[in-house]
């Protein structure tokens, strides 16, 4: 990190390889170089506020032309990770003003749980779900709801393989987002869902779902409310059955943590994108 004009912080950006596994004059796409300044500002290494180096100076170093960088600086600026603004450059932005779409990379920092940001994600479908199941009660179908329930049912069967119940809560999950007739409700659960249905995000609903004993009541409960549209039943059991995963999920990744060779494997569960 170099100093600017008044003590500011100017960022270093990690330069091209020239190395065996690629030449000089190989071509960086776009999305290799937003994803090189997106890693050094999502670890921390580029700080809120600090300017990175002009265009120029950063297609040298990356060994791209300068069309390459103006148009990874526009992804960057899209994912809400830097700002730019004539005059003063492009700066680094808090990652609290950052998109969802960013989410992803922040619960697993090169592979390894981070868990204050999985803390935070786990505490957003808290307080996602009980919205969703009173849009649904108030808006859903009989035959929506009914679904609903039957899946949420099938989810409770004990004697499902791990890899089914996976599935089974997805699409029961899918239906009840549906079931709410909200378009903005729909985009942020595609969102939610794409977090969860990623490796190593996925390998750990799959070691939750090995003690999902411990909250099938709790969905047996739901399913039951939800057929009898009994909104306070509803809402305290999803809040039941997330606050029982909840506490599945981070023993897992604290167990990950501290025996790193006890992270699950992957397993046949292939829930859809």
């Amino acid at each position: 990190m170099t100093q600017g004009g008044e003590g500011e912080r100017v960022a270093k950006v990690p330069t091209g390889s020239g190395s065996g596994e690629s030449s000089p004059q190989r071509t960086v796409l776009r999305d290799e170089v937003a994803e090189r300044i997106q890693a050094k500002i999502l670890s921390g290494a580029l700080r809120p506020g600090d300017r990175l180096p002009p265009e120029r100076e950063l297609a040298e170093r990356l060994r791209v032309n300068r069309s390459s960088i103006r148009e990874a600086l526009k992804k960057l600026e899209q994912l809400g990770l830097v700002t730019s603004q004539q005059g003063s450059g492009t700066r680094v932005q808090s990652i609290e003003e950052a998109s969802l779409d960013v989410l992803m990379r922040l619960l697993f920092l090169d592979g390894h749980p981070n868990i204050p940001w999985i803390r935070d994600f786990l505490d957003l479908r808290a307080a996602f779900a009980p919205g969703v199941v009173r849009l649904v009660i108030e808006r859903g179908s009989e035959e929506e709801v009914r679904e609903i329930a039957e899946l949420f049912n099938r989810c409770a069967d004990t004697g499902l393989p791990d890899p089914d119940y996976l599935e089974a809560v997805l699409s029961a999950t899918d239906s009840l987002a549906r079931a709410s007739h909200n378009r903005a409700v729909m985009l942020l659960w595609n969102s939610l869902r794409r977090v969860q249905t990623q490796l190593p995000f996925q390998n750990v609903l799959v070691a939750t779902a090995r003690s999902r004993d411990r909250f099938v009541p709790g969905i047996k409960r739901l399913a039951m409310a939800l057929e009898a549209r009994d909104l306070a039943t509803a809402e305290r059991a999803v809040l039941d059955v997330l606050a029982r995963t909840r506490e599945l999920i981070l023993a897992v990744l604290e167990a990950m943590v501290d025996q790193p060779e006890a992270a699950p494997r992957s397993s046949r569960a292939r829930p859809r994108a």
